[in-house]
């Protein structure tokens, strides 16, 4: 005879808890990336900061929040002995964009004065505000063989590259990546190449220990002691990923069809910026006519970035044009230009606008067509 199990009224309410739980925490994973309270310290501004007198470190500090990494320092690490004498602070105003205060954890020092802090402005080794900014993508590729690409599968890319970078807006949209102002004797975590890590008080960091280190990691715990001075300039160099909604004129095709109509579809952008001012990389876009017509687009770009926030895109591929009634898809080369402009809402995430004209040749099966194109999106570098 079969055994068979209830599951109680108790065990279905868990089991509801449970799975509750565990969409919860896929959704903060998603939106909030798992950001770290600890910080990353570059290489460079350890060695700036081993220069700096001791009493000037904690004034501005660059660093850059870590993602899916602890919260708590290492169990294992060996503090270095120094003779340093501890730094008392003065009562310390803070500049918070617009306005002065004194952190709550700080006030009640015996010792009376003011130090300001403003970044782009007096800090100690904070440079000024300002950076170039980076732009939009879009390009097309590949041959010349009758069909072209198939839309199908440029609607694949460009939805696949619309929905990482929106998972990772949330992330790349809270995380800190600037200047913060420390404790004067706040812990530092140095990390070595063979592995092991040594802790010594910032005051008392030498070049010796600066020299050695690949990095170093400070943790602010949940209490919120630093002070958060000014986020950094838009950096685009590195690997970038863009995605943004498009509209363009899209030409008829069929049986006695002519002119042009509204389309609305989608572009993604795959590369990086090996230099501030230069991207290189394939993008992909698929547009579809409002008569039924369906235009994808898959090549290699090129994005040239030469003012602040302000450039232009250079792009030629492969193109194909489905029309209206599906029955006939044409292959053929696109050659497009235009300009864009960027707006950095962190220093690794931006909202992009672009807007250009694309050249289509079809050759004997549709002629040359001129569509002109109008993005707006967003670019994670």
């Amino acid at each position: 005879m079969e055994a068979q199990h209830t599951v109680s009224r108790a065990e279905r309410a868990r089991l509801s808890r449970a799975r509750s739980g565990v969409v919860v925490a896929m959704c903060l994973l998603a939106s909030q990336g798992c950001l770290s309270s600890s910080y990353r310290v570059p290489q460079e501004e350890l060695s700036r900061l081993a220069q700096t007198a001791p009493e000037q470190r904690w004034q501005a500090v660059r660093v850059t929040q870590r993602v899916l990494e602890s919260d708590h320092p290492p169990a294992s690490v060996a503090p270095v002995q120094v003779d340093a004498p501890v730094i008392l602070l003065p009562t310390v105003f803070w500049y918070r964009g617009r306005s002065w205060g004194v952190p709550g954890h700080w006030r009640g020092n015996p010792r009376a004065g003011r130090f300001t802090t403003a970044p782009g402005t007096t800090a100690p080794g904070v440079p000024r505000s300002g950076g170039r900014s980076g732009g939009g993508g879009g390009g097309g590729g590949g041959g010349g063989r009758s069909g072209g690409p198939d839309p199908a599968i440029v609607a694949v890319a460009v939805l696949a590259a619309a929905g990482i970078v929106f998972v990772l807006a949330g992330t790349e949209g809270a995380r800190y990546d600037g200047w913060v102002g420390l404790p004067p004797d706040e812990e530092v975590y140095l990390e070595y190449p063979d592995g092991s890590v040594l802790s010594v008080p910032l005051s008392a960091l030498t070049p010796e220990l600066a020299a050695g280190a690949v990095a170093a990691t400070i943790y602010e715990g949940y209490e919120g002691r630093y002070v958060r001075l000014g986020r950094a300039p838009l950096n685009r160099v590195g690997f970038t990923l863009q995605t943004g909604l498009l509209t363009a004129m899209v030409p008829h095709t069929g049986a006695g069809a002519s002119g042009s109509g509204f389309g609305i579809g989608g572009r993604a952008f795959f590369g990086g910026f090996p230099f501030a001012p230069l991207g290189i990389g394939v993008s992909a876009d698929v547009v579809a006519g409002q008569a039924g017509s369906l235009l994808a687009l898959v090549g290699p770009e090129l994005q040239v970035m030469p003012v602040l926030w302000a450039g232009v895109y250079l792009g030629s591929g492969w193109t194909s044009l489905t029309s209206d009634d599906h029955s006939v898809r044409t292959g053929g080369w696109y050659f497009r230009g235009g300009a864009m402009l960027e707006l950095p809402l962190t220093t690794r995430f931006a909202a992009s606008l672009r807007a250009g004209l694309s050249r289509l040749d079809y050759g004997s099966a549709a002629g040359v067509l001129l569509m002109p194109e109008l993005s707006l999106g967003l670019s994670l570098y």
